[in-house]
């Protein structure tokens, strides 16, 4: 009989507007059911509230080979966790989140002590994600380490030496647990296929457009929050004199903070053009991404980046913040990783980008594509993921 993996996350296919976690959950059960058997509690509902269509809620599912979820209803929720962690067998629990009260700290409150847990806190404790709502996160962290029951973590799991850092210090600082129980594993990375003639008919049309119009086609594609920090894009392009087309696509988390950004784009010269395009199915993205010049990401941080690995796989050179793994990119010719402090920078950058030759283009983008097939070795990442749930 396999190890049972209990996973609990807020949210899972076929959800999508969760982001990276979502990808990353998906990679691991997709890449390793051989190995164990997953078990996944999640909300039936993506993020933003949308029920999912043709779910059996609040019962065990059949997903894929060794692979069952749970789809719970809200209201349901703590009474399912209740009943799964009392009558359901699992080897390890695998949290997805640290400051969530729901699929952290309650369950951890929960769960027996004899259980194995294995908490991935998702690029939660970088410095961009804390300095949103820093007060509020501050007094919960100090709170919590009044209480024994991070005692109860067998590991952490970082999935990049960045990632690692920035556990240690909140470890450090709160005296959580043991530095040597943080396991560096990076993510899998989920090849979804995507297929350009099932593309919906008015985005298809509208990318087809983009070929040879005389701009630079820009595009941001994230959940639009402030951790994402689309706004400063607003003062990126400002300062930019080309000839820019510039489109961002996600779901809308904070509506406050879309309204912010559209007063923010409306501000810019007429040699930018604006374009909120929508939501994208993760089946599309490659596909989207590849229709344009340049991927633009000035984020807070990301403990990994799922969308700009896909933007290599599309061959679209990043611009991207140095709050992420994605490191000295414009050493190896595939994009840049630049300091929020210096919007001037990101601005030169894409100005000296439109001014170059369509070979000099091709040439990143051929390098975007080997540094997609170099660099996600899926094999040895797998092992390591296998090696991440033994103890």
């Amino acid at each position: 009989m396999l190890p049972t993996i209990l996973i609990l996350t807020p949210y899972f296919l076929p959800g999508f507007k969760g982001g990276g976690p979502v990808k990353s959950i998906a990679s691991i059960v997709s890449s390793l059911s051989e190995n164990y058997q997953f078990k996944i509690l999640c909300y039936n509902f993506d993020l933003g509230g949308s029920i999912y269509e043709d779910v059996v809620e609040n019962q065990w599912l059949d997903f894929s080979n060794n692979v069952q979820v749970f789809y719970s209803s809200k209201s349901e929720y703590r009474n399912n966790l209740n009943s799964i962690l009392k009558n359901t067998h699992y080897d390890i629990c695998y949290l997805n989140s640290f400051f969530s009260f729901n699929f952290s700290i309650y369950p951890l409150i929960k769960i027996a002590s004899s259980k194995k847990i294995i908490l991935a806190p998702r690029g939660e404790f970088s410095p961009g994600a804390l300095s949103l709502k820093p007060i509020k996160k501050k007094i919960f962290l100090s709170l919590l380490r009044f209480t024994p029951i991070f005692n109860k973590i067998s590991r952490w799991h970082a999935t990049s030496e960045l990632e690692k850092n920035d556990i240690e210090e909140i470890i450090k600082s709160y005296r959580f647990t043991r530095q040597d129980q943080i396991e560096v594993v990076p993510n899998l990375s989920l090849n979804l296929v995507n297929n350009a003639s099932k593309l919906p008919n008015h985005l298809k049309c509208y990318l087809d457009t983009l070929v040879d119009n005389g701009s630079l086609n820009i595009c941001f594609l994230s959940r639009i929050s402030p951790k994402k920090n689309l706004h400063l894009i607003a003062s990126i392009l400002k300062n930019c004199s080309a000839k820019i087309n510039f489109d961002f696509y996600g779901p809308v988390e904070d509506t406050e903070y879309y309204n912010f950004c559209l007063s923010e784009f409306s501000q810019i010269s007429s040699n930018v053009v604006v374009n909120y395009k929508g939501e994208v199915s993760p089946v599309f993205v490659s596909t989207v991404l590849s229709k344009y010049d340049l991927f633009l990401f000035p984020t807070l941080g990301e403990n990994f980046g799922h969308v700009i690995a896909e933007s290599f796989s599309a061959g679209t050179p990043v611009l991207i913040s140095d709050q992420t793994p994605w490191r000295e990119l414009n050493d190896t010719g595939v994009g840049w990783d630049l300091s929020l402090s210096k919007v001037e920078e990101f601005s030169k950058v894409i100005d000296n980008y439109a001014n170059s030759s369509l070979g000099d283009r091709a040439d990143k983008q051929l390098k975007c594509l080997k540094f997609y097939e170099s660099n996600f070795n899926n094999s040895s990442i797998v092992a390591n993921t296998i090696n991440l749930f033994k103890f």
